[in-house]
């Protein structure tokens, strides 16, 4: 390099941006690699926004760039091109923010936001000529300074703390939303830092820390495969797993509350073999489907509905009342006596239920028995038989 520009003040402004560049690159080849990753494994609606996120922020990355190139040879670069590439790299930054609170609102029930930051990037970019900008010799480089960064930078952090009201106003995971929490405000005070010392240029570094964050903590790889896991796909029920790890997990945390409560509803449909063998398996399976959808629309307070077996269900209630729970199995119950399959078969179910207190002895297994118990009694009562326990 310094064969290129021997000695010359040129030849070592070029070189400390080069080696300030490596940081940009490395951002770059990160930033690429989130959104080739969530392309390949990640495919809702929330996850196109975030996408979009990624474009934005590959767009600031490589503007970056370029305008900390062009602010450090201003006897080469006319003022106006100067002028534009700062523009064009502030509002792909707030376009980006402003895109994070629409993928925020996307996977939250808060859908207020939308128009307001969809209008943000553009009020910026007809307000943003209106604001004096100069550039300003630093220790080692050039950099942009006046009344328009300082509005770059106001709404930068109005952005990231606009975003951290949502998440904490949304019902959000609370180990997710402490994590977000903290980058966001992180973000705010390195804006707040930069507006301090301009010449730090910590925009690019600020877009691929939010990136990250939202990858591998909101946009969670892991989670979404666990979740599909979790998911029985023919009822869209939770499955047999999800049983077994939330009864894990109640079973460790119950106890400890002093008027807990824990109730569990079994449902078996009634002559699965007989419609198979009558009707077809694709009879079976719309039977099957449409128990999912009957409990899942009448048992609205339980702590989760799941499909345990071929034609057996299971609902759990935390810490609701008895007189809820057998309220709502009585209503599903009721529903399904009206219900007919495309073949005409009428579609028939037993339901029982247990219930018992934290102060109980019994476990959590020991209630989903007795529950099973109390189903197969109902079986028993509808098809007229003393036993008929399988």
């Amino acid at each position: 390099w310094l064969r290129i520009f021997p000695y010359s003040p040129e030849g070592c402004v070029l070189m400390e941006i080069y080696l300030r560049q490596r940081y940009g690159i490395v951002c770059l080849i990160t930033i690429a690699l989130l959104l080739v990753f969530s392309h390949l494994y990640n495919h809702s609606s929330a996850s196109r926004r975030f996408r979009r996120m990624c474009i934005y922020a590959l767009c600031h990355v490589v503007l970056t760039i370029l305008t900390e190139v062009t602010a450090n040879l201003l006897d080469t670069t006319p003022l106006l091109v100067n002028r534009l590439l700062h523009l064009l790299c502030c509002a792909t930054a707030i376009a980006f923010l402003c895109e994070m609170c629409w993928y925020i609102a996307s996977i939250t029930p808060l859908q207020m936001v939308r128009i307001v930051t969809i209008l943000i990037p553009f009020l910026f970019l007809f307000a943003a000529p209106l604001f004096p900008m100069h550039f300003t010799q630093g220790l080692v480089i050039n950099y942009p300074d006046g009344a328009f960064m300082h509005l770059y930078f106001f709404i930068g952090i109005a952005l990231c703390l606009v975003s951290a009201v949502l998440l904490f106003r949304a019902r959000f995971q609370l180990d997710r939303l402490v994590c977000v929490l903290m980058t966001l405000v992180l973000m705010a005070a390195m804006t707040c830092l930069q507006m301090a010392f301009p010449e730090l240029m910590l925009s690019a570094v600020k877009l691929t820390v939010i990136t990250l964050m939202m990858y591998f903590i909101v946009e969670n790889p892991v989670g979404t495969y666990h979740d599909r896991a979790m998911i029985d796909l023919p009822t869209g029920l939770r499955n047999h797993n999800a049983l077994q790890e939330d009864a894990v997990n109640l079973a460790n945390n119950w106890h400890l509350s002093s008027n807990g409560s824990i109730g569990v509803v079994a449902c078996d449909l009634n002559d699965l073999k007989r419609i198979n063998d009558t009707h077809g398996h694709q009879a079976g399976d719309e039977a099957i489907a449409l128990i999912g959808r009957v409990l899942r629309t009448e048992l609205v307070s339980a702590y989760g509905v799941y499909r345990t077996g071929g034609d057996e269900f299971t609902a759990i209630y935390v810490n609701q009342h008895e007189d809820v729970m057998i309220a709502e199995m009585q209503a599903a119950r009721d529903n399904l006596r009206s219900r007919h399959l495309d073949c005409g078969w009428a579609v028939h179910a037993a339901l029982g239920s247990a219930y018992a207190t934290s102060q109980s002895e019994l476990s959590i297994r020991d209630i989903m028995q007795r529950a099973d118990e109390a189903m197969y009694a109902d079986k028993a009562r509808q098809k007229g038989v003393k036993n008929v326990r399988r």
